[in-house]
């Protein structure tokens, strides 16, 4: 049983890098990523949060608008 826990807690943390990284990539296309944003979203864990997080940046027309729809703080050289 142990076994299988750090198995899927080993999976979660890998969806959860991934869709990290997804919602960066999506960034990315759209503006430069401030440091703090960045470890941010790659510090959450939460695979629900990850995913409406996702979700935004798909929709967001600058990095500033996700950050505002996150609650995250504006960079002021973004």
């Amino acid at each position: 049983v142990l076994r299988k826990d750090a198995f899927d807690d080993g999976m979660e943390a890998g969806k959860a890098i991934g869709r990290a990284e997804d919602t960066l990539d999506l960034l990315e296309e759209i503006g430069t990523v401030p440091e703090e944003l960045r470890e941010k979203i790659l510090d959450q864990k939460d695979l629900d949060i990850l995913r409406v997080w996702f979700r935004l940046a798909a929709r967001a027309k600058s990095v500033e608008e996700f950050q505002a729809g996150i609650g995250g703080p504006m960079s002021a050289n973004s």
